[in-house]
């Protein structure tokens, strides 16, 4: 089935007006080689009046076609009539069959009921007066042969019509799969949202429970220790800036999230909160070498100097990590290398995970990306943007990350 996927991307890639004029065009040509004496009579019996009384109804059915995806029903009787008209002419060399399959086929595929039942009893009808042409033309034929010669023609206008039945139930399927991927993004999503919003919260929890305790240190010796008590207010100070920054992070999730579904199954234990345990860049030796022991091969390239990251921007880092060298893991298997790249800047941060798709077990058009789709929500949050792309070999893995504001130094006052 791969050996087709670049030969239907190229075929989407074709404006639809532009394929039902080929779609028609190669139809009714194979028509007029199949049913007709204008290709195939090579002793030139066909007299040029002739020859050009059949490309005129060839034309005609050709022009006839082209509407057919506005207009399916008026298009298929239409066909049939010229069809219908040209075999009952003695003499005409030329009998439409494969534009009314055509036709018939769009129909079904298009339409059902009465609709559907009426051009199917109007192409039967045709399919005798194709019939009574073949045994009128062919003199190897009898009219003891009508009936088999007439079940031949409604055999092919039965196989067009499943063939266009089989495409209408097709794109349903399809329709039906696309609603569920859509709906499957946006529960993963959703439950990405539920547990950043946990985290943050954690976070904030903490800086403010941090600042709580600096300001009251700082009320007991005021007095006694005036330069205490302002180091202390600068400590509050700025754990109250990152505890801003990320309470905009947390609103910036819950207003994301106003049409979010019910909580998923599985979260935790009877629907009970996860107790997440908030990890950072400081774990990533540790993720590191549980990826090799999985079997992975795993090198780590540090660029730049280390900078200061806010808590959700650091988890977000060390996130990507993971969730990467989890696919790396689950899509290309043991014996793979894998190389990350941690490129500091002033103001960003790039994680870069890339792996040469060489292990035993490579299969990365077989994953959802649902995990991708959290890991991008996660990553938007935090203020970065991430891309993925398949390499010539292998997967890449790149998320561009904010680092902290430095913030100036805090003087203590002596005391006095």
């Amino acid at each position: 089935m791969g050996r087709w996927s670049p030969f239907r991307t190229w075929i989407r890639r074709v404006p639809r007006p532009v394929r039902d004029v080929l779609v028609a065009v190669a139809v009714v040509g194979l028509d007029l080689v199949v049913f007709s004496d204008l290709v195939l009579a090579s002793s030139g019996t066909t007299s040029e009046s002739s020859a050009l009384s059949v490309l005129a109804v060839a034309g005609l059915c050709l022009v006839l076609l082209l509407p057919r995806r506005r207009f399916p029903v008026v298009v298929a009787l239409a066909v049939c009539a010229v069809s219908a008209v040209a075999a009952a002419q003695a003499g005409f060399a030329y009998r439409p069959v494969l534009p009314v399959c055509l036709a018939l086929g769009t129909v079904t595929s298009r339409r059902q009921g009465n609709l559907a039942t009426l051009v199917m009893g109007a192409s039967v009808a045709t399919s005798l007066a194709w019939a009574q042409d073949e045994i009128r033309t062919d003199p190897k034929l009898g009219p003891a042969d009508l009936l088999t010669v007439a079940l031949g023609y409604v055999l092919m206008l039965l196989v067009a019509a499943g063939i266009g039945r089989w495409a209408r139930q097709s794109r349903e399927r399809a329709r039906l799969l696309d609603e569920r991927r859509r709906e499957e993004g946006r529960q993963a999503v959703a439950v990405e949202r539920l547990r950043l919003a946990r985290e943050l919260h954690d976070i904030v929890s903490h800086a403010v429970t941090v600042m709580v305790l600096q300001a009251s240190g700082a009320r007991r010796v005021m007095a006694a220790d005036p330069g205490r008590a302002e180091g202390a207010m600068a400590t509050v100070e700025e754990t109250g800036g990152r505890a801003m920054t990320e309470l905009r992070r947390l609103l910036g999730v819950l207003r994301a999230d106003d049409d979010r579904p019910e909580p998923v199954a599985g979260d935790g234990a009877d629907g009970a909160p996860l107790q997440l345990q908030l990890r950072g860049l400081d774990d990533l030796a540790a993720l590191v070498e549980t990826a090799r022991a999985s079997g992975l091969e795993v090198e780590v390239e540090t660029r730049g100097e280390r900078g200061r990251l806010d808590a959700s921007v650091d988890l977000a880092a060390f996130r990507v990590v993971q969730e990467g060298l989890t696919n790396v893991i689950k899509h290309a298997g043991p014996g793979t290398r894998a190389h990350l790249t941690l490129a500091w800047s002033d103001d960003s941060l790039v994680v870069e995970l890339t792996d040469d798709g060489r292990g035993p077990g490579h299969a990365s058009g077989l994953s959802t990306g649902y995990g991708l789709l959290g890991l991008r929500e996660r990553v938007s949050v935090a203020g970065g943007q991430l891309s993925t792309r398949f390499l010539e070999q292998g997967f890449e893995v790149r998320a561009r990350l904010p680092v902290a504001a430095a913030r100036p130094p805090v003087v203590q006052a002596e005391s006095r």
